[in-house]
């Protein structure tokens, strides 16, 4: 069972701004007990969605050209595709 106990937000591993319990997430296929994650509260909600804003913006996504973007999102799916089993467990 995986238990995440921290949201990434902004490239780093946080702790959540409120205590709430974890949240168990559950198989839909039998109900059983998947894991535990961390619930994100409106502060967290508001922290990660400047972050991504920030990283769009400023980071170097904007600045790469279609090709470059093409590479990178191909490289993405290869490695997806290596790790299908394991995302699907």
């Amino acid at each position: 069972m995986t238990v995440r106990d921290k949201l990434y937000i902004g490239g780093s591993w946080v702790s959540p701004s409120t205590p709430d319990p974890l949240l168990d997430i559950l198989s839909p296929h039998d109900q059983s007990l998947l894991g535990r994650v961390a619930q994100a509260g409106p502060a967290d909600v508001d922290a990660a969605v400047a972050a991504a804003r920030e990283a769009f913006d400023r980071g170097s996504w904007p600045r790469t050209t279609p090709e470059e973007r093409q590479v990178i999102v191909r490289r993405y799916d290869a490695l997806r595709a290596k790790r299908a089993d394991e995302i699907a467990a």
